[in-house]
């Protein structure tokens, strides 16, 4: 039996390209990649919950660094200010 197609018609014969057929080796590497994506965006989070030993150290220096710097800029604006407040015109 022939299929005769219309212009009105919806039905045809010739196979349409969609939906195309994937191989499962596409699959898996599509898949690997969204994985491994997705892994590395949640590196961060696991070293911030589980840090190694050299960044406690940064961690620690960058701390130290930090009070340091708060404790100079506080001693420097009382000098300052201290420096200005006697000064008669």
């Amino acid at each position: 039996m022939v299929q005769h197609s219309t212009e009105d018609s919806t039905t045809d014969v010739v196979p349409s390209e969609f939906p195309k057929q994937l191989d499962i080796a596409q699959v898996s590497v599509y898949g690997l990649s969204f994985f491994s994506a997705g892994l590395f965006q949640f590196l961060p989070l696991v070293n911030l919950l589980h840090p190694s030993p050299w960044q406690r150290w940064i961690r620690t220096i960058h701390g130290m660094g930090a009070m340091y710097a708060l404790l100079y800029r506080s001693f420097d604006s009382f000098l300052y200010d201290f420096s200005h407040r006697h000064v008669t015109r």
